[in-house]
């Protein structure tokens, strides 16, 4: 039912400003004071309210002074106001000042902490809510709003000096409309906005520019406001009149697709609407993203907001396709003004190995009102190759789901909670959207579709389900989620490796589109849950189940107070908070009931609670948990850790120094929350050997004013054992219990086992890997770190030693040992199935892979000891029971991946690859290359 209400004045005078209500409304505005004008704060304000630039009536004008927080707001009317015509005089005195840095792009969106112009934007740091929420729009200087409800809810109509534009923004919808027009400074503008239902016009001294139909959740009723953005801006005469119901029908949509300079950047429109934004990534921050097409801001339906962005390149480790030439000389279009838009352009990767022809073709599909991205990938191969896998697309989404519990201003998640996808049997599975379902960081949720054709959508939406198809003739289709909730991962795996030649092409198709809501509801009924979520304990090894001996029961955290005994399976489709490490919930044990969390030693072990979200008002939390000790010996003890994302270091680091055996203490303390971060991490840990137990914990915010007392221990001395000469991992593998061994370096390169188990010699201990078991150490020290020599950025050792005592189990695949990601690695290849060649893989900085590999053959069921040493631009040398087997060059400095520092035992790198099978002892890794002498010293150790 359309409220019609009478016309309505207001009259901006010096010193006064009257509205003349309606008897419907019964209002009365009398003075220039809070019940005539609103001041609306920004939505992640801190500190006491209004804060947000200033008002004041001056020469018969309203004027603003935006500060150095986003939109400087006023509003006034009423949440039931529906169709009217707005008009006003505007007068732009003091623009924005201009920004030297770019104002849209995956830089700015992704990787820029802090606004260098003004650092003191409280909220100008989350990443991913900037664009979207339109609160950082940098080039407009003033605004006249209409329907509005709040800060997202709202349309605004944006008048840029800078950019000579008006613009029609809405915060479900991003930018809706961008249409040129002169501006100048210091001159007046009489600006009238006509709503009616979801149709709305603007004119500017008469002149109509912007004539829209919004057909994507459109905001049909609200008041009025007035805006500006670190600009001085006049407004006077603002006149809102009442307008007649209108029976008008919504036009079909007609496409129109061109791509034009928008803001420095090239973007692709639809008639007057940006729908995605092109450019090559010139960040430094992930070297291997460096130069790659990004296709960014992309929207998949008229008027919704920019869904996802993405890379468009073929990623082959350690690096992905560089897009040749810039978006503006490389990417050349065909249709600019019709509903087929195509691009084409070539890409190649910096190695010059593989070389790509990327086109993709852009429609809109009447029959789901949806934009279409079609890719086709045409690769050649310039160098033979062989890989595991290569990736097609990654698309990161917009703000898909809600974030965690306590917050209190979400930012217009879409809500998605599953995944839908073809799986190997055909059959259609659903799986829950979580942070990590399988709870190991190093994994992602991976699954496998049906071959030829799959597809994977994300459901629900309220406007349209995101789906990505993959179309590769005799090909399977891999799908990941990372454990942050944003990035799906879709590639082609082969398990053992494929080898292509000089010359060889191979094609990948794929899509982005989408689906109305009706449509994918129809797919999620037919839907079944998949048999990972279904039955965790069957999700394979090293995954939650091997961890956690109750994988139906991990808890779930509440941060206003969680005490452990609220468990849940991994079926929920979305966790505010998500657990993962080396824990069992107690159910004997607890602070005041019979239930905790629970670590036991020895090493370093913890258990992390990743929260996706904070509430990012909230300047201060009070973070709280009791702890319980045994027998703690050997370490610093329990630590209680609040880590931020995209921090440096950890922000707060409190260590109880709860040796011994305790009784249940209380440990609070207060976290300031930075300006750069999206979410957080509490981490539980142990350090050293016996029992700890965690309970009663919260993080609450802390209200202004409040006074609050930490429960914070005194740090106690420990005295830490120095670090070996020489010796950056020493791993006797003999503790015989527990998910770690020990790092007798002391370096702490402790090790996680990942399904390995522990046996036992006439001696000792030792490690034993079944097949698709290993062992990682996710936080190599820094002596692992990359570094850079003459510009190359290569591993962070020179010279160094692997060794260790091997029992392999017959077999016939090949089996990794020890290895640092994909370079270099320690492993067996099998020759028969009772014998094994040793090799050591290695890629130089420039160059191939090189493998060494021995003549002598390493027998089955038998302790053997084996050795490699590497000298950058020297030579690689192989041991069998301490004597040289093979000394063969090797050129060049060690590469090394930059995305993915870490140490694997028994597998080569996240994939599982290369699964040893069979026992390990005595591993060590030297930073220099190990004498005859002390290689055959080595041999005496035999486990």
């Amino acid at each position: 039912m359309q409220l019609i209400f009478m016309r309505m004045m207001l009259l901006v005078m010096l010193g006064s400003t009257v509205i003349a209500a309606s008897p419907l409304m019964r209002e009365t505005f009398s003075t220039l004071d809070a019940k005539v004008w609103t001041p609306q704060p920004p939505l992640n304000a801190r500190g006491p309210i209004p804060a947000n630039g200033a008002w004041a009536a001056a020469n018969g004008e309203l004027v603003a002074t935006g500060s150095a927080a986003p939109w400087t707001v006023l509003t006034a009317g009423g949440a039931g106001w529906t169709d009217y015509r707005l008009s006003a005089k505007v007068t732009i005195r003091q623009p924005a000042p201009i920004r030297t840095g770019p104002i849209h792009s995956s830089q700015f969106d992704r990787f820029e902490p802090i606004d260098p112009q003004h650092p003191n934007t409280a909220h100008a740091e989350q990443f991913r809510y900037r664009y979207y929420a339109g609160e950082f729009d940098w080039g407009s200087d003033a605004a006249l709003y209409f329907r509005y409800q709040d800060r997202l809810a709202c349309y605004r109509v944006q008048l840029s000096t800078e950019f000579q534009e008006v613009i029609l923004w809405h915060g479900t919808g991003g930018y809706l409309q961008v249409v040129p027009c002169k501006l100048e400074v210091g001159k007046t503008y009489s600006v009238e906005v006509v709503a009616r239902g979801a149709h709305f016009q603007v004119s500017v001294n008469g002149k109509r520019l912007i004539d829209y139909w919004h057909e994507s959740l459109p905001t049909l009723a609200g008041g009025i406001g007035l805006g500006a953005y670190h600009s001085t801006v006049g407004f006077r005469e603002v006149t809102v009149a009442a307008l007649p119901e209108a029976d008008e029908a919504m036009p079909t949509h007609q496409p129109k697709f061109t791509t034009r300079k928008w803001r420095t950047l090239r973007w692709i429109f639809d008639g007057n609407e940006p729908i995605t934004l092109l450019e090559k990534e010139s960040s430094q921050d992930d070297s291997y993203l460096s130069k790659a097409l990004f296709y960014h801001f992309t929207k998949l339906r008229p008027g919704y907001r920019p869904t996802f962005y993405g890379w468009v390149a073929i990623l082959i480790y350690p690096h992905m396709t560089q897009l040749v030439g810039d978006e503006w000389t490389g990417v050349n279009t065909a249709g600019e003004g019709s509903a087929k838009l195509i691009l084409t352009f070539d890409s190649v990767t910096p190695e010059e190995t593989l070389r790509a022809g990327h086109t993709i073709v852009l429609t809109y599909d009447r029959a789901h009102g949806t934009y279409r991205h079609d890719v086709t990938v045409d690769m050649t191969w310039l160098k033979d190759q062989t890989h595991s896998y290569i990736e097609f697309t990654d698309p990161f989404t917009y703000n898909n789901k809600a974030p965690g519990r306590g917050v209190k201003y979400p930012w217009l998640p879409a809500g998605h909670e599953w995944g839908l996808f073809p799986g190997e049997d055909g059959m259609l599975y659903r799986h829950p959207i979580s942070e990590a379902t399988r709870l190991e960081p190093m994994l992602f949720n991976n699954w496998q579709t049906r071959k030829d054709s799959a597809f994977w959508l994300l459901y629900p939406d309220r406007a349209v389900c995101p789906i990505w198809e993959h179309h590769n003739p005799g090909e399977q289709s891999g799908l990941g989620v990372c454990h942050w909730g944003y990035d799906w991962h879709q590639d082609i795996v082969w398990e053992k490796g494929r080898n292509f030649k000089a010359g060889e092409k191979m094609t990948v198709k794929y899509a982005h589109a989408g689906l109305r809501p009706h449509e994918a509801e129809r797919l999620f009924q037919r839907s079944r849950l998949h048999p990972d979520s279904d039955k965790p304990e069957a999700t394979g090894p090293g995954t939650f189940a091997t961890i956690v001996p109750t994988p139906y029961a991990f808890p779930l955290c509440n941060p206003a107070g969680t005490d452990f005994a609220e468990l849940q399976s991994v079926r929920e489709p979305y966790l505010g908070w998500h657990f993962w490490g080396e824990y069992v919930v107690d159910r004997e044990i607890g602070h005041n009931d019979r239930y905790s969390l629970r670590m036991d030693g020895p090493g370093s072990v913890n258990g992390m609670m990743y929260h996706h979200m904070l509430d990012t008002h909230t300047e201060q939390y009070l973070c709280t948990v009791w702890v319980k000790t045994k027998n703690v010996r050997g370490g610093k003890g329990p630590i209680i850790t609040l880590k931020y994302s995209y921090a440096d270091t950890p922000r707060d680091i409190v260590e109880t120094g709860m040796l011994g055996d305790n009784d249940w203490r209380e440990i609070s303390f207060i976290s300031t929350v930075p300006l750069t971060h999206e979410s957080s991490d509490i981490i539980f840990e142990l350090d050293g050997s016996g029992i700890a137990w965690f309970d009663d914990f919260s993080l609450r915010p802390i209200e202004a004013g409040e006074k609050v007392a930490e429960k914070r221990p005194a740090p106690i001395a420990v005295a830490l054992p120095e670090p070996v000469k020489d010796l950056l991992l020493d791993l006797p593998c003999d503790e015989g219990e527990g998910l770690q061994c020990v790092d007798r370096s002391n370096r702490g390169n402790t090790v996680r086992l990942l399904g390995a188990t522990w046996a036992h010699t006439e001696k000792r201990a030792v490690l034993r890997f079944a097949p698709n078991t290993g062992a990682f150490v996710l936080r190599p020290s820094p002596e692992f770190s990359p570094k850079t020599l003459d510009g190359v950025k290569g591993f962070g050792l020179s010279a160094m030693t692997l060794e260790a005592w091997i029992r392999p189990a017959p077999s016939t695949e090949a089996g990794a040992i020890l290895g640092y990601y994909y370079s270099p690695v320690l492993y067996l290849q099998p020759a028969g199935k009772e014998k094994f060649s040793l090799n050591l893989m290695a890629t130089p900085s420039k160059g191939r892979r090189v493998v060494a590999t021995s003549p002598a053959l390493i027998p089955a069921n038998e302790w053997t000891h084996v050795a490699a040493t590497l000298m950058t631009n020297g030579s690689i040398r192989l041991y069998v029971n301490g004597k040289q087997v093979l000394d063969t060059p090797f050129e060049g400095m060690l590469s090394s991946s930059a995305n993915h520092h870490y140490i694997s035992l028994g597998v080569m790198g996240k994939f599982y690859g290369y699964p040893y099978h069979g026992d390990m002892a005595n591993l060590r890794w030297w930073a220099r290359a190990a004498t005859d002498e002390e290689i055959a010293a080595a041999v005496a150790q035999r486990p």
